[in-house]
C-alpha cells in the first residue's frame, strides 16, 4: 500500500536529525576529555538506541495507519501512567540527579515520562475526535485535560517541572485548538501560574534556581555556575563562531555538554548566525506541523498536529531559554539533539504520524 506523506514533515526531520547528530558528536568530545569510556558509550548509545531505533519508529510513524493509534491510544496512555509510578518503586525505578525519571529493566534504562507526554496527546485526539459533537458539556470540554493534568502530578513529584509543563502545554495546546472557550484559556492560564509559585516555594532546588535566574552573578562555583558557563559559551561565540568542534568550553568547563548544556556548544562554535540557523529550522517544522492542523477539519488530526507542534516548540523553547538565561534552569532536552534515546525515539515515532496525516491533508495543496 502506497502511503503518502508531507514532504516538508518528512524533508524536515531528516535534515534537522542529521545536523543534530554532527552538533551532539561535536559536544560529545567535551566528554571524551574527561572519561573515555563514557565516551564511547554514550555516543553509542546516541547512534544506534537514538537514531536508529528512532529512524525506525518514524518510519513506523510514517506506516502504521493512525486508525491503530486511535484505537489503542487509551491503553497506551495507561500504561505510561504506571510507568511513571514504577520510577519510585525499588528495583526497577531509580534515583539520578536528584531526581526519579528512569525505569532499568535488563540493563535497559528509558524516561517513561516520555512515553506520558506523547500518548497524553494520543489520548485527548481520540477522546476529542470521538466527542466532539458533545464538546459544549463541559465534561466533554474540560474533564479530559483536568485528568491528564492530575496524573501529570505523578512526574512533577519526581521532580521534573519541564517536562511537566511540556506535557501540560501540549494538552493545553489540544484543548485551545479544538475544545477551549476565551473564558477556559483565561482561567487554565491562571491556574498554571499559580501552580508554577507553588512548585518553586515547595521544592528548595526549584526556589534555588529562580534565585539564580534573578542574580546570575551570585554563586559563580555553585549553583550559578552551569548558567553562567553556557552564557560565556554562547557570547564567545559571537557572529559565525569558533567552527566546527572548536568549543573550548565543552572541555572542561561546561555542565552537561551533551545535555541540557547543547545549545550553548552549538553557539559557541557556531555563533549567532549558526543559532539562528538552528531556530528557524526548529520553528520551521513546528509551524508546518501547526500550519496543517489549523487547515484539517478533522478533530482527531488537529488534535495530534497541534499538540505535537505545541510540545515540540514548547520543550526547544525551555531547553534554549534556559541555558541562554531567559527563564530559569528547567533541565529538559533539546529535541533530536541532546543526550536522550528515550526522547528522541518517541519525538522520531510522533513525527512519522504527524508526517502520515499531513500526507493526508492533500485536498489543500500546500
Amino acid at each position: 500500500m502506497k502511503t503518502k506523506v508531507d514532504k516538508y514533515i518528512f524533508g524536515f526531520t531528516i535534515f534537522y536529525l542529521i545536523i543534530g547528530f554532527l552538533m551532539f558528536f561535536s559536544a560529545s568530545l567535551g566528554v571524551m576529555a574527561r572519561n573515555e569510556e563514557k565516551f564511547f558509550n554514550i555516543l553509542s548509545n546516541q547512534f544506534f538506541f537514538g537514531i536508529l531505533l528512532g529512524s525506525l519508529s518514524f518510519i513506523i510513524g510514517i506506516f502504521i495507519p493512525y486508525k491503530f493509534w486511535k484505537k489503542t491510544s487509551y491503553f497506551i496512555f495507561i500504561i505510561a501512567t504506571i510507568l511513571c509510578a514504577l520510577v519510585f518503586a525499588p528495583g526497577i525505578g531509580f534515583y539520578f540527579n536528584g531526581s526519579y525519571r528512569w525505569i532499568s529493566i535488563f540493563g535497559f534504562s528509558f524516561q517513561p515520562s516520555e512515553i506520558f507526554k506523547y500518548s497524553s496527546i494520543l489520548a485527548l485526539a481520540t477522546f476529542y475526535g470521538k466527542y466532539y459533537k458533545s464538546i459544549s458539556d463541559y465534561r466533554y470540554r474540560i474533564l479530559p485535560v483536568i485528568a491528564i493534568a492530575l496524573l501529570s502530578i505523578i512526574v512533577l513529584v519526581e521532580p521534573d517541572f519541564g517536562t511537566t509543563s511540556i506535557i501540560l502545554a501540549g494538552a493545553f495546546g489540544v484543548f485551545v485548538a479544538v475544545a477551549a472557550k476565551i473564558k477556559d484559556v483565561v482561567i487554565g492560564v491562571m491556574l498554571f501560574i499559580f501552580c508554577l509559585f507553588a512548585f518553586y516555594l515547595y521544592y528548595p532546588h526549584a526556589n534555588e534556581r529562580i534565585s539564580t535566574f534573578l542574580n546570575p552573578t551570585t554563586d559563580l562555583l555553585g549553583k550559578s555556575y552551569q548558567l553562567n558557563q553556557g552564557l560565556i559559551s554562547i557570547g564567545s561565540g559571537g557572529l559565525t563562531g569558533y567552527g566546527y568542534a572548536q568549543s573550548a568550553q565543552k572541555y572542561y568547563h561546561l555542565p552537561e555538554p551533551v545535555g541540557d548544556s547543547i545549545f550553548a556548544v552549538i553557539a559557541e562554535e557556531f555563533g549567532f548566525v549558526g543559532s539562528i540557523f538552528l531556530i528557524i529550522l526548529l520553528l520551521s517544522l513546528s509551524l508546518r506541523i501547526l500550519f496543517l492542523g489549523f487547515l484539517s477539519n478533522d478533530i482527531y488530526y488537529k488534535s495530534i498536529l497541534t499538540g505535537v507542534a505545541v510540545v515540540l516548540s514548547s520543550q526547544s523553547f525551555l531547553n534554549i531559554g534556559s541555558i541562554s538565561g531567559a527563564i530559569p534552569l528547567t533541565g529538559v532536552p533539546l529535541p533530536l539533539v541532546s543526550h536522550g534515546s528515550t526522547s528522541m525515539i518517541l519525538t522520531l515515532g510522533m513525527l512519522g504520524i504527524c508526517a502520515q496525516i499531513g500526507g493526508k491533508i492533500n485536498r489543500y495543496k500546500v
